[in-house]
């Protein structure tokens, strides 16, 4: 008796259902999995990590810079390298540096065509200690250091803070740090999306430091030593301006109020196993998503980057970073964040953020 057609019909309808359920099994799987691209990057490991308009911007320990455009990451990043101590790409494709071999000078540079087009000399007894950037890159800030007032290493008793103008054209004098009796250590500075305020941290007295300046009133507004911490190295406004972050060696990301100083809150982070190559317990790097929903923040030892709801202060999760991380920044829709480390090169991973 010959078999019926639907008989027929049946392995071959009974594969194309299997097929389509596999298809379906990887899709929701992709669809779920944090990691969202992997992209090629310095080999020498990450010295400074951020996201600036539309573009994800990368400067290596060699002082390289590598750009991409976050919505097309799988494109070739356009890349320079320069001979500076310090260095931002802005979304102009213009470069900020203080050169390496020009103390007192700062220089921008066209990043397509290599060219220098403005420098702009301070006191030659001043040197550029750290460089800021705020507002998606609208905005620059220069903390300068007097090298006669300088101690050991990076410790200095005075330091000016300057902005630069909106033409990048000179520098703009906010006020001077000051410590008759103390020495300072900056680590970074931080710049409010409106360029209302600077934000920066230390280390003085063994202890970790932060100050918040006003830039059109040119004063300090307030600075707090905080003595549960050695050091603050991580600064991040949240994107409306009123609170900052602040993080270093110990067990908590501190929240504080922009125009006050209090301590709005204290993210805990989990206890991790101390090691030889990590004696202490830090906080490596801050950063805010742009919609100011999540707080994020890289911890060592463990290599963790930890989120929470800016709202609540509740956990949103823990996931693993990279070896050495250093370095935090989140996409312009806030929905993915990438990390990256000083010792760890090659690639660099995009991952959805939780919750997202």
């Amino acid at each position: 008796m010959a078999d019926s057609p639907n008989k027929k019909k049946s392995p071959v309808l009974l594969f194309f259902v299997g097929f389509l359920v596999i298809i379906g099994i990887m899709f929701i799987a992709n669809f779920k999995s944090p990691l969202k691209h992997e992209l090629d990057a310095p080999a020498g490991g990450i010295e400074r990590l951020y996201t600036a308009g539309e573009a994800l911007i990368a400067v290596s320990m060699a002082n390289e810079i590598w750009v991409w455009d976050w919505a097309s990451l799988d494109d070739t990043p356009r890349t320079r390298t320069v001979k500076a101590n310090n260095v931002l790409w802005l979304p102009d494709n213009r470069l900020i540096s203080a050169p390496s071999n020009r103390s007192g000078t700062i220089v921008v540079s066209d990043f397509i065509n290599a060219t220098d087009t403005k420098q702009l000399v301070f006191d030659g007894g001043w040197r550029c200690e750290q460089l800021g950037i705020g507002g998606g890159g609208r905005f620059v800030a220069l903390a300068i250091v007097d090298k006669a007032k300088q101690g050991q290493g990076s410790a200095s008793k005075r330091f000016r803070l300057e902005m630069l103008s909106s033409g990048l054209d000179k520098l703009i004098n906010v006020t001077t740090i000051d410590k008759k009796d103390d020495t300072l250590i900056l680590y970074e500075l931080d710049i409010s999306d409106d360029g209302a305020f600077i934000a920066a941290v230390g280390q003085t007295n063994n202890f970790a430091w932060i100050g918040v300046f006003n830039v059109s009133k040119k004063i300090m507004v307030w600075e707090k030593q905080v003595e549960e911490s050695t050091d603050f190295t991580d600064v991040a406004f949240s994107p409306n301006g009123e609170v900052v972050y602040a993080g270093g060696e110990g067990k908590h990301l501190y929240c504080f109020e922009t125009t006050s100083g209090k301590v709005a809150s204290q993210l805990l982070i989990d206890n991790e196993q101390l090691t030889v190559s990590f004696n202490e317990q830090r906080v490596t790097c801050a950063e805010v998503s742009p919609d100011g929903s999540v707080v994020a923040a890289g911890v060592n030892p463990g290599n963790k980057v930890y989120f929470w709801d800016t709202r609540t202060g509740e956990r949103l999760g823990v996931m693993g970073g990279c070896r050495g991380l250093n370095n935090l920044a989140f996409a312009p829709d806030s929905s993915t964040f990438i990390v990256a480390g000083r010792n760890y090169g090659g690639s660099l991973k995009v991952r959805r953020v939780p919750g997202k």
